[in-house]
C-alpha cells in the first residue's frame, strides 16, 4: 500500500492554519467579509490535512485484480483490464499520473505517493502488464 508523503500534508496543514488565522485577523480588525471567506477556505484545507494525517483514508493499493484509490469520501477501484495506460502529465508546476481508461473516462491520481510521477506511472504500467488479462 502506497501512502502520500506526510511531510507534504503537514506543510499544507501549517500553511492552511496560518492563512485561516490571517482570515480571522482580517475580519476582526476590519470587519471585511473577505476575512470570513479566507477563514472558511483555508480552514477546510486544514481540516482535510488533519484527516489525511490521522485517518489513513488516502492511499493507493495495488492488488492482482485492481488498483484501489483511497479518498476523503470512499475508495474507488479500477480493474487492470479497464485501464489502457498510466501517463505522467504536467499541470502547471505539478506532474500527476493520468489513468487512461478504456471507454474514455480518464482520471488523475490525487497524489504521487512519495514518488515522482514518472516512477509511479512506470510502476503502475508494470503491474498492469503483469495482471491485466488479454490486454
Amino acid at each position: 500500500m502506497l501512502k502520500p508523503r506526510r511531510l507534504k500534508w503537514l506543510a499544507l496543514l501549517v500553511a492552511s492554519a496560518v492563512f485561516a488565522f490571517a482570515g480571522v485577523l482580517i475580519f476582526l480588525t476590519s470587519s471585511r467579509p473577505a476575512g470570513v471567506l479566507i477563514l472558511v477556505f483555508f480552514g477546510l484545507g486544514a481540516l482535510v490535512s488533519l484527516v489525511e494525517l490521522f485517518s489513513g483514508r488516502f492511499y493507493l493499493l495495488l492488488t492482482p485484480e485492481s488498483i484501489s484509490i483511497g479518498s476523503l469520501w470512499k475508495p474507488a477501484s479500477i480493474a487492470w483490464n479497464d485501464i489502457e495506460a498510466f501517463t505522467p502529465v504536467r499541470i502547471g508546476s505539478t506532474t500527476l499520473v493520468k489513468t487512461v481508461r478504456r471507454g474514455g473516462r480518464d482520471t488523475f491520481l490525487p497524489d504521487t505517493y512519495g514518488m515522482g510521477a514518472d516512477r509511479l506511472a512506470a510502476l503502475l504500467d508494470n503491474w498492469k502488464a503483469r495482471y491485466s488479462r488479454g490486454s
